[in-house]
């Protein structure tokens, strides 16, 4: 039986040859498994495991919001996938506490509210981080979506000064307790990605194809320095564009560096034949009423 687990951990590492790509989901909203799921009447974990099965998948992240999915029991019966919990970043607290608006007005006149914001941050992880340890993750996102289509919400110098420190220290936390790191933002970040890459994260999840960004411009530029996840564009792409761009990445990463899966997480709001391209297996479900 082929182990999922090893199977991401070779392509994060870029040990293959691989029997397959690892296929992975960071965001999975409730609303899409109960729409996917309708069978399934064991509640969320239950549903969500369904799904898994469903689409195979080898790595699923988890809110860490998801306080009925945080307990041993569920932990224990999903040992056999790869699972990422999905933590805050900086920038999303900072918008949390303030607003988008307020956060950018501080960056420019009152950075000593980011400081002050930022240890508040760092102080509430150092507190919940004990619970993510050994308890069957494998790896930890940090998710902040930091930027838009044409960039970052702020200046490289802000960037370097306020942000970088905080990514460094959460790495640090991250990859000294033996789990991997990972990175998620929409927008554009090429200018960033070798900032992110040397700060040690090991997977970067930020391929929004509709901000510009390329999987195999920055494979090719960061010679395997960093494995890639979802860069499959469910709203922007047509299903034979999607089908297409799978084949490519089975071709181009069978020695690892991609978990392939959506840039934008699987929601209600996606056209079901575009998701049916990625996972044609869950077409074949639904439709024979196996499920």
């Amino acid at each position: 039986m082929i182990n999922k687990k090893i199977i991401v951990e070779k392509a994060l590492s870029f040990s293959g040859p691989l029997p397959y790509i690892p296929k992975g989901e960071l965001f999975i909203e409730r609303s899409f498994i109960d729409k996917m799921c309708p069978f399934f009447s064991d509640g969320y974990v239950g549903k969500l495991k369904g799904l898994i099965s469903i689409l195979d998948l080898d790595l699923v992240g988890i809110s860490h919001y998801e306080e009925e999915f945080f307990k041993e029991k569920h932990l224990k019966e999903m040992d056999d996938i790869f699972l990422v919990c999905n933590i805050k970043g900086p920038f999303s607290f900072w918008t949390g506490q303030l607003g988008y608006m307020e956060t950018l007005k501080a960056l420019r006149r009152d950075k000593e509210k980011i400081h002050d914001l930022t240890e508040s941050f760092l102080e509430n992880l150092r507190a919940i981080f004990p619970q993510f340890i050994n308890s069957g993750f494998c790896g930890i996102a940090v998710v902040d979506d930091i930027a838009g289509n044409e960039g970052t919400f702020f200046s490289r110098d802000d960037f370097k000064a306020l942000l970088e420190p905080v990514y460094t220290r959460m790495v640090e936390m991250i990859k000294s307790s033996g789990l991997y790191a990972f990175f998620h933002s929409d927008g554009n970040l090429e200018k960033y990605v070798n900032d992110f890459v040397n700060v040690g994260f090991d997977c970067l999840c930020t391929f929004d194809a509709q901000a510009g960004m390329d999987v195999y411009k920055m494979n090719s530029f960061l010679q395997k320095r960093v494995c890639f996840m979802g860069h499959i564009d469910l709203f922007g792409w047509g299903p034979e564009k999607i089908r297409m761009e799978v084949d490519r990445a089975k071709e181009m990463f069978l020695n690892g560096g991609l978990i392939l899966g959506s840039s934008s997480g699987l929601c209600e709001g996606i056209l079901k034949e575009r998701i049916f391209a990625l996972y044609p297996q869950l077409k074949e479900r639904l439709e024979g009423g196996k499920i």
